[in-house]
């Protein structure tokens, strides 16, 4: 990766070469043997993970070396000497705080912390901010190294940061997965992982699983074999019966919380370079604090794995268009007697290596497994693919485990596939080898971070970004520019970061994939309706702007606001071109994201999550001139502008009701928007209150003395509504949309495992996650239904228990037939929704 030197003189070429073959060829070794197949009696997954991390990165080191070697010499723009032993503290304190984090989530996720809401509630905050603490204070040695003065103790985006933890990871994993996308995802995560099968997805009694990309279900599948979830059949929650408390959320929602806090960093940093530090700081909180971010955050869906890096290549090209013609800095590290030459060049390309050989090396991994016994020893094969859920196969709703001889004989096998994406990283480190420009490194980042939202959503992770892109360039008339844009490398990113898991999916499966992801799932949702489920609602041009309101509030206004003003102010005469061009980008991209979300027939409420970003960049731009007292005339009016549609807003969330306004917040992230709100949850007061101090806040703004303190209330007000909602709304909200409890009475109520648990006409997911899979699944009742019952006494299972909705109990009843028992052990306070029953036969 690196350019070595001993006793300040540079090693030469030759053995750069070695040295850098040497680290890719053993660090694909380690990556190789933690990735093979193995019996499951040597599995450790978190040292496997460790060994995989570890093997790829030392591999993308080597291969950066080797390319370094094979250029030749070239002088750096500039280059600072650094000291390794500078550096020891901060990432003695970074790393330390990274592994009590691990072991604090590990014993949260097998359920053995003491009073756990307290301990993990103030725990994996105070250590996340250790690790952002460990992080600045090596970021300070190298400014301070630089010769560069740091204007302010903390930078924007580490006040951001900090306020990102405090807000999102307290009570991140205390409630249930809320059903059905939750669930839905972890369980694909979870079959992934037990059935050694990180391409072929796998979901239940739905057999193969092709409606999404896979970036999602590889960030939960890492999260849970690092923090040591058990993800065999029962495995989950079954340490209940015993009196435990695990608590599988952390493990899963902790990778999209720092998808989104990361994001909002990145486009926070573009945005302090495009418009100013302050504007940065206000355009970093109304993100963060608004609640589309933060209660997508708080989801493991794949909405917020494909909007998080969406806006990290938002902020990555306002520092590429603010860049100029500067170089990149060379940092040389001394180590000793030798030293390390670092640049962001070879940070940028260093993150592109890992990512693609990590993918390569697992392509590989599947023609290779260890065996013990009789089978001692490596065996070389070609790929396997098997279907069915393992340990399950015999439940009914589920198919039997098999051998899939067409995808296991594919033509196109892992390993020819894996060389194909070696060779197109090659290309792209070669061609990129001499490029030391800021402007384009950052436009290069834009682009991995488009392959990121690729493997996340598939086709809008590409056509937001480049859509966006070229409007942008014909607002400013620069589409000459699209020469300099690095097309062609992004074309090579694509293929080597985002290309593998879908062409092999597609080697694997052929038409019945091609036709589900991207015509099912993507083209038929732009131009029909597939799982639509607004009957009765306005799908038209006010539908986003209704949903918008909501989930920006209480910065509605403000960012309405804020888009007026950008746009106007951009428009007149002595405008700073910088100004002019980063609004010209904020108002393409919501322009986009709006007509392209209008116009697609399926509609739901999170889709326009992407948007979100740019408004608030807007937003803060605003505030930032409000913050100046010597510019008063400019924003006459828009205070009022802002208070119409937070007070119409605030006022929808108050109303009451069967299905109160309430109910809105929840919509923003949840399926069928008709299902019963519970009675008990009555929050008007609350939505009034938040609109009240709102409402005030967009008065002050009017008169120029009072503005930094409208500024104030309006951020102050908008952070407590977000405690609030993240940490009193969920928890209330989650156990009627979640099955956590009541999967957890099953456990502590069976006298064994024998004691089967039913989903009786259920379509929920959530049933299957927390079991493991390990459930009796009849979507529908009937004969089929009849008949188990009836095995089942011949058998002499008198026992059963059955998770069902209310409205299904009767039906239970009557399907079941003659029973001796029948008790319902959850009510309607507990779950509105689902029921446990035990039934004696």
């Amino acid at each position: 990766m690196l350019d070595v030197a001993a006793s300040a003189r540079p090693l030469s070429s030759r053995w750069a070469l070695g040295w850098g073959a040497g680290a890719l060829s053993i660090g694909a070794l380690f990556a190789l043997v933690a990735m093979l197949g193995k019996p499951p009696q040597i599995e450790l997954r978190w040292l496997e993970t460790l060994l995989a991390c570890c093997g790829v990165l030392l591999s993308s080191a080597g291969a950066l070396t080797v390319v370094a070697a094979l250029r030749g010499a070239r002088p750096a723009a500039a280059v600072v000497a650094l000291s390794a032993r500078a550096f020891v503290p901060g990432l003695s304190v970074a790393a330390g705080s990274g592994l009590l984090l691990t072991l604090l989530v590990n014993r949260a996720v097998v359920g053995v912390v003491p009073a756990p809401p307290l301990s993990l509630g103030l725990g994996v905050p105070a250590l996340c901010l250790g690790m952002l603490a460990g992080v600045h204070a090596c970021i300070r040695q190298l400014r301070a190294s630089s010769g560069l003065s740091e204007p302010r103790p903390l930078p924007p985006e580490l006040w951001l940061a900090g306020l990102g933890v405090l807000l999102y990871m307290p009570t991140l994993g205390s409630f249930g997965l809320i059903d059905c996308w939750e669930p839905h995802y972890s369980e694909v995560a979870r079959e992934m992982l037990v059935r050694h099968d990180w391409i072929s997805l796998w979901w239940g009694d739905q057999g193969w699983f092709w409606s999404k990309p896979i970036l999602d279900f590889w960030l939960e599948g890492l999260s849970y074999s690092w923090f040591g979830l058990d993800p065999n059949p029962e495995g989950i929650l079954s340490g209940v019966s015993v009196g435990l408390a695990p608590a599988p959320e952390w493990a899963a929602r902790l990778p999209i919380a720092s998808f989104a806090i990361a994001g909002a960093l990145v486009l926070v940093r573009g945005v302090g370079a495009h418009f100013g530090r302050r504007a940065a700081l206000f355009a970093g909180l109304i993100l963060l604090s608004c609640p589309y971010w933060f209660l997508l955050a708080r989801q493991t869906m794949v909405d917020m794995a494909y909007a998080a890096p969406l806006a990290g290549a938002l902020g990555f090209l306002l520092l590429a268009d603010s860049s100029g013609d500067g170089e990149a800095r060379s940092y040389s590290i001394s180590l000793g007697r030798r030293s390390l030459s670092v640049s962001a060049h070879e940070v940028l390309f260093f993150a592109i290596a890992a990512l693609a050989l990590a993918q390569s090396f697992y392509l590989v991994s599947r023609h290779v497994s260890f065996g013990l016994g009789d089978e001692l020893g490596l065996r070389f094969h070609l790929d396997s693919v098997y279907s069915g859920s393992p340990g399950n196969c015999t439940l009914p709703g589920n198919e039997a485990c098999r051998l899939d001889v067409e995808a296991t004989n594919a033509r196109l096998q892992p390993g020819l596939s894996a060389l194909a994406w070696g060779v197109c990283l090659g290309i792209l480190l070669w061609r990129e080898r001499h490029e030391r420009r800021l402007r384009a490194l950052y436009q290069l980042a834009a682009w991995v971070c488009v392959a990121l939202s690729v493997m996340a959503k598939g086709a809008p992770g590409l056509v937001l970004p480049l859509c966006t892109f070229g409007a942008w360039l014909a607002l400013g008339g620069r589409l000459t520019a699209l020469r300099e844009a690095k097309l062609p490398a992004l074309g090579l990113i694509l293929a080597c970061v985002a290309a593998p898991w879908f062409v092999q999916e597609y080697a694997r499966h052929g038409a019945p994939f091609f036709e589900r992801l991207f015509l099912h799932d993507m083209v038929n949702r732009a131009f029909g309706h597939v799982h639509d489920t607004n009957a009765g609602i306005d799908t038209g041009f006010r539908y986003y702007v209704w949903q918008l309101g909501y989930g920006l509030f209480p910065w509605s206004g403000v960012a309405a606001a804020g888009v007026l003003f950008c746009v106007g102010k951009s428009s007149r005469r002595g405008t700073d071109e910088r100004f002019i061009s980063g609004t010209q980008l904020m108002s393409a991209w919501i322009l986009a994201c709006f007509g392209l979300f209008s116009i697609a027939g399926t509609k739901f409420h999170h889709y326009i999550l992407p948007l979100v970003p740019a408004a608030a960049v807007l937003g803060g731009v605003l505030f930032d001139e409000l913050w100046q007292p010597e510019r008063p005339r400019r924003v006459l009016g828009l205070g009022l502008l802002a208070l119409v549609p937070t007070v119409l807003v605030a006022r929808d969330l108050a109303s009451p009701g069967a299905m109160p306004g309430a109910a809105n917040l929840l919509h923003l992230f949840s399926y069928k928007y008709d299902r019963p709100w519970p009675a008990e949850l009555a929050y008007s007061s609350v939505f009034i209150g938040a609109g009240g101090v709102a409402a005030l806040g967009c008065l002050l703004l009017e008169a120029p003395r009072s503005r930094r303190a409208a500024i104030a209330v309006l951020s102050g007000s908008a952070v407590v509504f977000a405690v609030w909602c993240l940490n009193v709304y969920l928890l209330d909200v989650a156990p009627h949309w979640s099955q956590r409890a009541t999967i957890g009475e099953y456990y502590r109520a069976r006298g064994g495992p024998e004691q089967l648990l039913v989903a009786y006409r259920q379509n929920w997911m959530g049933e299957n996650f927390y079991t493991g899979n390990h459930v009796a699944t009849f979507k529908s009742g009937g004969e089929p239904f009849k008949r188990w019952i009836a095995d089942r006494r011949r058998d002499g299972q008198n026992v059963l228990f059955f998770t069902t909705e209310h409205g299904t109990v009767a039906l239970l009843k009557r399907e079941i037939g003659s029973f001796s028992r029948f008790d319902l052990l959850t009510t309607p306070a507990q779950n509105n929704k689902f029921v446990l029953a035990r039934v004696e036969l």
